[in-house]
Formats: C-alpha cells, sequence, structure tokens
C-alpha cells in the first residue's frame, strides 16, 4: 500500500454483533479507531431467522463503532463459521506461461480460482481457498511462491463453502445495514482468530483453536504455518447456562449469572463447598445449591462438547502432535475450563488472548474479540497484495542479465 487505508469488520456471533474499524498504513501498526458490540438479534443457532432484527443488530454495532471513530463505515469484511460453513482439502495447478516465468501475485490468484472452481456443488458457495502449501515445479513445501521461477504451480489448498441461502440470507442483513461486503472480503472464522491469537512460532510449532461459542463449538488447527482442519459442532456455551437452568430449577438469567460469577469447570480449584442462594423458577422462594453440584454440571458439559468435537474431527486433535491448544470464546473464561481441556486431550493448553493487532486496548484483547480482530489483519493482509507486479530485479541480477542476452544474441 502507498497510502492510509480505513477498514473494517463484522463479525456475526450468536450472542453479539461485534464491529471493528482500523487504519492501515505502510510501515506502521494497524490503527484500532473503535470498537462496538451489540446483542444478536434474529439469529438462532447461526441461522438467520429474522432480517430486520439481524440488521438491527449488525447497525448498532456499526453505529457504536463508527461514534468512537467519528465517521461513517460503508464498506467491510466479515467472517463466517458454524454448522453451515464446510471446508475440504482440494489440490489445482497452473502452468505459468510468462516469457520469464516469474510467478506473480495474479499467478497464485489463477490457482486459487481453479480450485474454487472445481469445488463449486449446487446449493453451496465457496467464500475462501485458504493456501495449505504450494509446489513449484517438483518442490513442495514452497511458503510463498511469488517472485520464483518456475514452469508449473501447484497448490493445496482449504476450500471454504458456505449453503447459499444461508450466505443470501446474512448478505442482505449486513446490506440492510448499510454495509456493503469488500471484495472477496468474507472469510473463515476461525481461520480469523487464529491470525489473532496465534504468534508465528505458534503457527509453525502446530496450534490448535478451540472455540466455544454461544450455539456452537469450532475447531481450527494450523500446522506448517497453514489452515490444516476445521470442524464445527452444534454445541455451545449456551447449553451449559442450560444446563444449569435444567438441573436446578432456575432461569436462564439466573443460571447465566451463575456459571459467570461462580461457575468453575475443575472440582480441584474448589477448597471448600459453598452454598449458593438463588431464585427457584417455580416460585419467589430462594432455593440452595452447592458450588460443588454446580461445577459438576459444568464440568460434564463442557467435557461432552470436548468428547464431541473430538468424533466430529475423528481423533485428529489427539493423534496429531501440536505445540498447543488455545481456547477462546465467552466460556473459555470460566475458572478451569484449561484444565479439563488438558485433561481430557492430553495436550498443553492456554487461554487465548488477542496478541494482533498490536498495541490494541487492553479491554478489547479478550479472546472473545479474536475473531473480529483477526478479520480486520485478513482484511489488512488482502490490501497489502494489491500488485501483481514480481518483485524488481537487483542491478546485480539485471547485469548479469544483458551478459546473458548479449551472448546469446553472439552464438
Amino acid at each position: 500500500m502507498t497510502r492510509k487505508d480505513i477498514i473494517a469488520s463484522i463479525d456475526l456471533g450468536s450472542k453479539y454483533v461485534r464491529c471493528v474499524v482500523a487504519e492501515v498504513a505502510d510501515n506502521a501498526p494497524i490503527e484500532i479507531l473503535g470498537v462496538g458490540k451489540a446483542l444478536t438479534k434474529g439469529i438462532h443457532k447461526g441461522l438467520i431467522n429474522n432480517i430486520n432484527e439481524a440488521s438491527k443488530s449488525i447497525e448498532e454495532a456499526v453505529k457504536e463503532t463508527e461514534k468512537q471513530a467519528g465517521f461513517s463505515i460503508k464498506h467491510a469484511y466479515v467472517s463466517l463459521g458454524g454448522i453451515y460453513v464446510t471446508t475440504k482439502m482440494t489440490n489445482g495447478a497452473l502452468i505459468i506461461t510468462s516469457s520469464d516465468k516469474i510467478i506473480t501475485e495474479n499467478d497464485v490468484r489463477k490457482v486459487k480460482d481453479n480450485i474454487r472452481s472445481m469445488c463449486n456443488t449446487p446449493g453451496e458457495t465457496v467464500i475462501q481457498a485458504i493456501p495449505f502449501d504450494f509446489t513449484v515445479d517438483s518442490f513442495a513445501g514452497v511458503e510463498n511462491p511469488i517472485g520464483m521461477s518456475g514452469d508449473q504451480l501447484e497448490l493445496t489448498a482449504m476450500v471454504v463453502s458456505v449453503r447459499e441461502t444461508h450466505l443470501a440470507n446474512i448478505i442482505k442483513a449486513i446490506e440492510n445495514a448499510g454495509i456493503e461486503i469488500e471484495d472477496d472480503g468474507i472469510a473463515l472464522s476461525g481461520y480469523c482468530a487464529a491470525l489473532a491469537t496465534l504468534s508465528e512460532e505458534m503457527k509453525e510449532l502446530g496450534a490448535i483453536i478451540i472455540d466455544i461459542g454461544h450455539d456452537s463449538t469450532s475447531v481450527t488447527v494450523y500446522r506448517n504455518k497453514s489452515v490444516a482442519l476445521y470442524k464445527s459442532i452444534k454445541i455451545g456455551g449456551y447449553r451449559i447456562t442450560s444446563d444449569i437452568s435444567q438441573v436446578f430449577g432456575i432461569t436462564l438469567g439466573e443460571a447465566e449469572r451463575l456459571k459467570i460469577s461462580k461457575g468453575t469447570a475443575w472440582s480441584d480449584l474448589i477448597a471448600e463447598d459453598e452454598e449458593l442462594s438463588v431464585s427457584s423458577i417455580a416460585s419467589s422462594e430462594q432455593i440452595t445449591i452447592s458450588l460443588k453440584d454446580l461445577t459438576g454440571v459444568i464440568e460434564a458439559r463442557l467435557e461432552d462438547i470436548f468428547k464431541k468435537l473430538d468424533i466430529n474431527s475423528n481423533s485428529f486433535i489427539k493423534n496429531h502432535p501440536v505445540g498447543l491448544i488455545v481456547l477462546t470464546g465467552a466460556s473459555s473464561a470460566i475458572p478451569g475450563a484449561d484444565l479439563l481441556c488438558k485433561d481430557f486431550f492430553n495436550r498443553p493448553v492456554k487461554i487465548g488472548e488477542v496478541i494482533a493487532p498490536q498495541n490494541i486496548p487492553e479491554e478489547f484483547s479478550d479472546a472473545q474479540y479474536a475473531t473480529v480482530m483477526g478479520t480486520i489483519l485478513y482484511g489488512a493482509n488482502k490490501m497489502e497484495r494489491i500488485t501483481d507486479k514480481p518483485p524488481s530485479k537487483s542491478p546485480v541480477l539485471g547485469f548479469l542479465d544483458n551478459i546473458m542476452r548479449v551472448l546469446h544474441e553472439i552464438f
């Protein structure tokens, strides 16, 4: 980029819609200019069931962001995830036809497009092809082929698809809120969360992000600095709240309050049992429950989530060595969630935090903001790749080229 650019991102969570606007400039850190959120309405279990209500939630989050930034937002990048998103690894190839055989950004785009077209199926729309591994001629494991010489470029990529009707409703809800989605501006939420929470070392060593959302939980696996797997199950933090409500006969609001204020996911953290007084759903009377019993309910449901996630991913998490597991989402903040996860998967676990963009306000470094912050990074990365020109040759290479050309003309 040769100028300052303003970009925005939107995360359509099942509990909150979040929006971020930032300034991206050459040779400077990304600067967050505004952050907003609103309670999600019109979206249930990942599906839009009321476009007008969903649009109002988006508009509310955007307006709060605009108020902080001091200007209007017209375009945004958007993240998508959940059980209505499918992924698969696909291979594609491209013959390099340029006379100098130098691979450009345009060549990378073409091979991605080839892969995307191969994966078009009725009722599905491909929104993204995330590179996993490039091969130039017979040399595999190329991280960035741009500027390299070669006759053939091959790519293994994770292709991300969404149901056409689901995507159409999301686009309509966003556009009704006065926001236009950027070109190629929809990205996988797990991929975006990884951009915000994983260091380069974590990506290289291998890392797994488990995002416990409101209505669903997803797993994103990073290997060799690339996304290797994404899966989602239709159980999230709301199910924990629902279990507490049903087991103890209290309202969902009271159950959510207990989960946040007193909840624990690891019984060993309880020094001694404690009696908790809560309002019964059947009457105005107070009832007493024990902290130990509350912990038992939370622990059982979280373990069930991890078990279903493991089954859904064909035990990929347990069977493949990775550096660590990073827990994100609101329910990751429950004390002991990391210890339970560590015990179940037998892997090092840490609670996620936003480490990029750098220098963001501390209140927005919580893992709940990982996806929307990562979507800003996704947008910034796309904007940096605005040229298809290969890197300019150095004076030495230019001099050698001239010599070779003269020799060729002589002989």
